[in-house]
């Protein structure tokens, strides 16, 4: 069945930015979830991350300076969800 979506969530622009290896992982499964119609919390990043804890807080600093993907919501308990920005609203 078509979505009607006719656009992949991922840019390319990514590659370019010499970011940690981690980051760009983190950007590309954010990517996934979004494009396969998931929420991108912090449950479904975890279920999928397979580096480190450290790791994976690491490449989320990394993309929310960059403004790539920022946290929206937050309940202080780790129940964070996530937006993966547009590449023009990139840092």
């Amino acid at each position: 069945m078509d979505s009607g979506r006719s656009s992949r969530t991922m840019d390319q622009r990514i590659f370019s930015l010499d970011l940690p290896v981690e980051a760009v992982s983190l950007y590309l499964l954010c990517c996934g979830l979004v494009d396969g119609g998931a929420t991108v919390s912090a449950k479904n990043i975890s279920a999928m991350w397979n580096g480190g804890p450290e790791d994976l807080d690491n490449a989320q600093e990394v993309l929310d300076k960059k403004n790539i993907v920022v946290k929206i919501l937050s309940d202080g308990k780790g129940h964070d969800v996530y937006r993966v920005l547009d590449a023009d609203q990139w840092k």
